[in-house]
C-alpha cells in the first residue's frame, strides 16, 4: 500500500509480468506454463539399472520436448511444457501424462515413486528471443525477460547486463542486436493463448508422425 520513488526501475518478472504493469509492456509477452516432476532419491544400484552415467542435463529432439537431469540429492528431474488453462484438473492430467512418459523413457524405474510435481510460468516474446533494454516510452524503465524456458542461465546473465546498463557502466551497443531489439506487441494480442494452443496442436501432430 506504500509508494517507492526511484530514478530507475527494472522489470525482471518474466512470465509473471502483468499487462497492466506499464503501458510499454502491454501485449508484449506471452506467459507459458512449464511442468516438472521429480522422483524420490535413487540408489546407485537403481541408477546403474537404467544405465544412468551423467549429471549433464539432457533433452529429447521433439518439438514439445522433455528434459531431464540428475539432481544433487540423486533425484531425477523430468520436465515438459504445461497446459494452457492452469486449472487443478489440467494440472492433474499433465502430472499423469508426464509420469506415464517418464516410465516409458526409463523402464527400469517403473516402480520408482514420483515425490514432487510443480508448475510455473516461462515467458515468450513476439520475436521469440530474450529482451534486454529500456522502454521507448520511458527510458527510466529497464527490462530483462522472455527467456523461453532457459531462464536459469539466461536470466542470470541478463540480470548482470541490465544492472550494468542501469548503473551507466555499459551501453546498449555492448549487447547483441538480438537481445536489444525493442519489445513489440503480438498481433491481435487478445488471441495470444490461442496462438499457443494452435502451436501445441501442430507440434503435437508433428511429434506423433514417424
Amino acid at each position: 500500500g506504500g509508494t517507492v520513488r526511484a530514478k530507475r526501475v527494472i522489470v525482471a518478472t518474466n512470465g509473471y509480468t502483468d499487462d497492466r504493469l506499464h503501458p510499454g509492456m502491454r501485449d508484449r509477452l506471452l506467459p507459458m506454463m512449464s511442468n516438472v516432476i521429480t522422483t524420490r532419491p535413487l540408489s546407485q544400484a537403481e541408477l546403474e539399472a537404467q544405465g544412468w552415467l551423467t549429471e549433464t542435463p539432457i533433452y529429447d529432439t521433439r518439438n514439445l520436448l522433455f528434459y531431464f537431469r540428475l539432481l544433487s540429492d540423486r533425484r531425477i528431474l523430468f520436465g515438459s511444457r504445461g497446459g494452457t488453462r492452469g486449472s487443478a484438473a489440467e494440472n492433474n492430467r499433465r502430472r499423469a501424462e508426464m509420469t506415464k512418459a517418464f516410465r516409458e523413457f526409463f523402464p527400469a524405474w517403473q516402480e520408482v515413486e514420483i515425490s514432487h510435481f510443480w508448475t510455473g510460468l516461462i515467458c515468450l516474446s513476439a520475436a521469440l528471443t530474450p529482451h534486454i533494454g529500456a522502454l521507448n516510452e520511458d527510458p527510466s524503465v529497464g527490462y530483462a525477460l522472455a527467456y523461453h524456458g532457459n531462464g536459469v542461465a539466461m536470466g542470470t546473465w541478463s540480470g548482470r547486463a541490465i544492472a550494468q546498463l542501469a548503473a551507466g557502466r555499459s551501453s546498449p551497443a555492448s549487447l547483441s542486436a538480438v537481445v536489444r531489439q525493442p519489445l513489440r506487441p503480438f498481433p491481435l494480442p487478445q488471441l495470444r493463448v490461442w496462438y499457443l494452443r494452435a502451436m501445441y496442436a501442430v507440434y503435437g501432430l508433428q511429434d506423433a508422425l514417424p
